[in-house]
């Protein structure tokens, strides 16, 4: 098997090709039959076709109707993909070498293949750079683009980019190596887009010409205006083996010359490719002009002219060799509306000027720096050998907008964009650990937790020098941890995290081993450390007691009254993280909530101890009241004023009463208020740390108050931003910078509560089981990419609601999940935000209660920004 280095040595070591070689060489080229499932060979070119499913991870097979099938000019236009969901959509093409030339080109047959009969537009790109604006305007055609590039990496991204007029789709893709002296207009900041390459001299063939007959595989059109006439030869043309532009011989044995005797070839062509993305009018364009005498020389006879290319002369006294290829081109692109070229004969040539081949390209700059080639290589090997799916595809980091999921990348202008962060967890790794991962040189951040990996942790993790987090908890790594990782853990360095069962190789220091909980994304990490954390407690918890420590202001009851109090805790409300919940009522009829705390609980004394001393001191309207404690011998509780309504996570789930909109509004107000006061009304400010839904109670008039404290964190210098500490919280609802750094400040509670928001909004539990957990933030998305409103909002609402009110909604949710705290706004602007949606709320509802005396009620709800109305009718 031919290799690809090995391509490019044939390449460029042959003179003509035989059919050996040329077996060779297409065994380098990549045919893909996009839509197809099977692989075949083109009976046309002998060129073997592939399915697209090893190149793409996305999309549907498609084909186009009926009668339209088989009517093409080649068999690969019967099938397709298209793309009806995602912005972005790429094929990885490998293997390919990096700094390589290779030709791409793209096929599109409409063929009506959706039944709408509406012709789609879209972008094309070429790794991060736009290479072309696909507009079908035939159905029944073919059409197809091309472009010369350099490879920026080991692999090549071609990608179609939904524009919001229409599906994206595709029929076929091909990738053609050239070799390094063809096209040399053509390097890493510069590529070419064809224009129109014609095969002038031919006036019988309507057949366009490629392999094997052009060992490149361009496509050659014939050319053939009604005042040419042609002359050709049988004897082969021969092309410089060292440079030029390599046209076939079959394509040189013909040109074109002026009919009638005369002594000018005219032609000309109107530029329609234009870099409007840019700002920029018509593109610059390169022309080249393939010439070969077709006529042995005889006596005097001589064919001497000139090339004009609008107003510059790029060839002068121009006299092709015998059966020799010569190219004249201008040597620097221009830019023009109109291209116009004059061929003519100048004084002492008794032969009329010919003209045998020409190729159009439009220059295209290669403006957006794609990420770092090695970190490009990295992360597809990872992708390719974990078959991780997600939203892998083209480039990692360009644009800012598609970057892929679980990535974060560093940019400087100027300078390719880096990779500084992969979270890999939960992503059901096997195996041993990819030695790419190495190379990903610039990485900060690497998540692995939650996996079936095997084998020792590898002592490649220690040189990866800019790393500042590495989470190794339930990866199935084993064995020692490297010494240099340790050091730097030591050192402060690095924050480290493993297993109990992953020790230490050597190291005379104690090293802090910090239990995380997993990032947003995902939920099962925190059963696992549940467990874990109960099996630690049992059968000592109870020491950790000291009850000097224990000062409240708030009614101490003993063991007995909470029996008396709960009889004999026969009714549970609930289970929460200390344990169960019990219903009870006091001698003076109030009710109340008793939580007791177990033995085999995930939160202990100490957070028992928290949440009382926090609970004694602070006092508002939605904050849970603490009525008292129970710390007598070996049973604890606390009591809490009774939350008739229960939780606001039992609500949207469907296990009690569906809440309309203007009454979720209200709760998340409330909650957002008691949130504001533990931040701004404190002092020091608390942070609560275990916003969500489940933690939110609702009285008997649905009033909401926040409740569980156990974990919450005092800020005791107001002058401070932030406190380093451990990460805890609860999956799905966690800060995502607060757990890659430990860094803990107001806005982890600021994100937790925009993702109680979005629940609030969708209806939709933080982590959504789709095929694969997904958070509820990427959901809220896909929805905003599509416009749909009813794809976002929960579909078990049953009154009327304002349309704009619940945009707002979704854009204040939105400003409080920003990856980036810094860009997270504060819970009092949240506070001042959400009651501007609950007044767009009241106003509809005073409209609706206006009107009420007639039999429907019909108003205007407003889709987004737009103008755009529609009616809603209320039955009264």
């Amino acid at each position: 098997m031919i290799t690809i280095e090995g391509f490019f040595n044939t390449l460029e070591s042959r003179n003509t090709s035989s059919p050996n070689q040329l077996t060779k060489l297409s065994t380098c080229f990549i045919n893909i039959d996009c839509g197809k499932t099977f692989s075949y060979d083109d009976p046309k070119t002998g060129l073997h076709f592939v399915p697209d499913s090893e190149y793409i991870d996305s999309g549907e097979n498609r084909q186009v109707i009926s009668n339209l099938r088989d009517k093409a000019d080649y068999p690969q236009a019967n099938d397709l993909r298209s793309f009806p969901n995602g912005t972005r959509n790429c094929y990885t093409l490998r293997p390919v070498v990096k700094g390589n030339k290779y030709l791409l080109r793209a096929f599109f047959m409409y063929g009506n293949y959706d039944g709408k009969d509406s012709l789609p537009k879209f972008d094309l790109y070429f790794g991060a750079n736009l290479w072309f604006h696909v507009k079908i305007i035939n159905s029944s055609v073919n059409f197809y683009t091309e472009i010369i590039a350099v490879a920026p990496a080991n692999s090549i991204s071609v990608c179609l980019k939904n524009t919001n007029d229409g599906i994206p789709f595709i029929s076929t893709l091909e990738l053609r190596p050239l070799s390094h002296f063809l096209y040399k207009e053509v390097d890493t900041f510069n590529s070419l887009i064809l224009q129109t390459p014609r095969d002038c001299g031919e006036a019988k063939r309507t057949s366009k010409i490629r392999y094997p007959d052009d060992s490149y595989d361009r496509l050659w059109v014939p050319y053939d205006p009604y005042i040419w006439s042609h002359i050709e030869t049988n004897n082969e043309i021969i092309t410089n083996t060292n440079g030029g532009y390599q046209v076939p011989s079959e394509i040189m044995k013909t040109a074109a010359i002026p009919k009638d005797g005369g002594t000018k070839i005219d032609f000309n062509w109107t530029a329609s490719f234009k870099w409007t993305e840019y700002g920029v009018g018509p593109a610059e364009y390169y022309i080249f002009l393939h010439f070969a005498e077709l006529l042995p020389s005889s006596g005097n006879n001589s064919r001497i002219f000139d090339v004009k290319f609008n107003d510059e002369i790029i060839g002068s006294n121009v006299t092709p060799e015998y059966l020799s290829i010569t190219t004249i081109s201008n040597k620097i692109p221009k830019r023009y509306e109109k291209l116009m070229v004059s061929i003519y004969s100048v004084n002492g040539s008794t032969l009329p000027p010919i003209l045998n081949a020409l190729e159009i390209y439009a220059a295209k700059p290669i403006r957006e720096n794609d990420t770092n080639s090695q970190d490009v290589d990295a992360i597809f090997d990872i992708k390719y050998e974990y078959q991780v799916k997600k939203n892998w595809m083209g480039d990692p980091c360009i644009p800012s907008e598609l970057i892929w999921k679980d990535l974060r990348c560093a940019t400087v202008v100027g300078k390719p964009p880096r990779i500084i962060s992969l979270n890999l967890s939960f992503s059901q790794l096997n195996g041993k650990l990819a030695d790419s991962i190495a190379n990903l040189s610039q990485l900060e951040y690497l998540d692995l937790s939650v996996n079936n990996l095997r084998g020792e942790i590898p002592n490649f993790l220690a040189s990866l020098r800019y790393l500042k987090s590495l989470n190794l908890t339930g990866s199935g790594l084993e064995g020692p941890i490297p010494k240099a990782l340790l050091e730097k853990s030591e050192k402060g360095l690095l924050t480290l995290s493993f297993d109990q069962y992953q020790k230490p190789a050597k190291s005379p220091k104690t090293v802090i081993i910090i239990v995380t909980s997993i990032c947003s994304a995902f939920f099962l990490l925190l059963m696992v450390l549940i467990y874990a954390r109960r099996k630690k407690k049992q059968g000592y918890w109870m020491n950790q007691r000291n009850d000097s420590e224990l000062t409240f202001d708030s009614r101490k009851f003993s063991y007995q009254e909470l029996v008396s109090i709960t009889h004999n805790f026969s009714k549970q409300l609930g289970r929460g993280g200390f344990g169960i919940v019990y219903h009870g009522v006091l001698d003076n009829g109030n009710e109340v909530a008793i939580k007791v705390l177990s033995k085999l609980s995930s939160q202990g004394p100490k957070e028992f101890q928290n949440e009382a001393q926090l609970l004694t001191r602070i006092h508002h309207r939605n904050l849970v009241p603490l009525v008292g404690y129970c710390y007598d011998k070996d049973h604890v509780a606390l009591v809490y004023e009774c939350m008739e309504e229960g939780t606001l996570e039992s609500h949207l789930s469907g296990r009690a009463s569906v809440l309309s909109w203007r009454k979720r509004l209200q709760i998340v107000v409330d909650a957002a208020q008691g949130l504001e006061y533990l931040h701004k009304g404190c002092k020091p400010a608390i942070i609560h740390r275990d916003v969500k839904t489940s933690n939110i109670l609702l009285n008997k008039n649905m009033e909401a108050r926040i409740s569980d404290f156990g974990l919450s964190k005092i800020i005791q210098n107001d002058n401070i931003t932030h406190v380093t500490t451990m990460v805890m919280g609860t999956p799905g609802y966690l800060d995502p910078e607060y757990y890659i750094t430990n860094q803990l400040n107001e806005k982890s509670d600021v994100y937790s509560f925009g993702v109680v928001l979005l629940e609030v909004i969708t209806g939709k539990p933080a982590i959504v089981k789709i095929q694969e957990p997904t958070h509820i933030i990427e959901c809220v998305q896909a929805g905003i990419e599509q416009g749909d409103l009813n794809m976002i909002v929960d579909p078990k609402f049953e009154e009327a609601y304002d349309a704009n009110s619940v945009w707002k909604a979704i854009k204040i949710a939105l400003s409080c999940t920003s990856n980036r705290s810094l860009h997270r706004i504060t819970m009092t602007q949240v506070v001042t935000l959400l009651k501007e949606c609950l007044d767009l709320e009241t106003d509809i509802d005073d409209d609706i209660n206006l009107e009420s005396r007639t039999t429907t009620t019909s108003y205007a709800t407003s889709t987004g920004d737009s103008n755009a109305n529609s009616t809603v009718s209320m039955v009264h």
